[in-house]
């Protein structure tokens, strides 16, 4: 893979990263610092390289995460971590998805509001699939 940056954010947990893409104010930072709520750790926030190792964050903005209405503050972080899961916001999760794959990294691609009640929720378990600890048996990542 040629290195490359994107606008994105970027979390990881147990050595597996997922990638977060949307527009401007979309939710990313915020599902980042939901999933991070959740035993996550930032791997990057608003831009992310994309690497043969994996995603890392910029070294301008290492360890930083832009809270909207809150402000920047800085945290723990990891890379380069490998990406397992690309997440788009902007379109409503479908009830069961067709299995589609992220051009940018070859992860698992899913597709949701990122607004909507239980979207964190579907983000870890489809994590959780693409790492192993569920099984696909039909959607996105089958």
């Amino acid at each position: 893979m040629i290195p490359h940056s994107i606008h994105a954010s970027c979390v990881a947990r147990d050595g597996a990263a997922i990638v977060i893409y949307g527009p401007t104010g979309a939710g990313k930072s915020l599902l980042a610092l939901a999933l991070i709520e959740h035993g996550f750790t930032l791997v990057a926030d608003d831009r992310v390289e994309l690497g043969s190792e994996g995603a890392s964050p910029p070294e301008t903005i290492r360890g930083l995460i832009e809270v909207r209405g809150v402000g920047i503050l800085a945290m723990p972080w990891v890379a380069p971590v490998p990406v397992r899961l690309a997440v788009a916001l902007g379109r409503r999760a479908d009830r069961l998805p067709q299995s589609e794959h992220d051009p940018q990294t070859g992860a698992v691609l899913l597709r949701i509001l990122g607004s909507e009640y239980g979207d964190v929720s579907r983000v870890k378990a489809a994590f959780d699939a693409c790492t192993g600890r569920y099984e696909w048996v039909a959607g996105a990542g089958k």
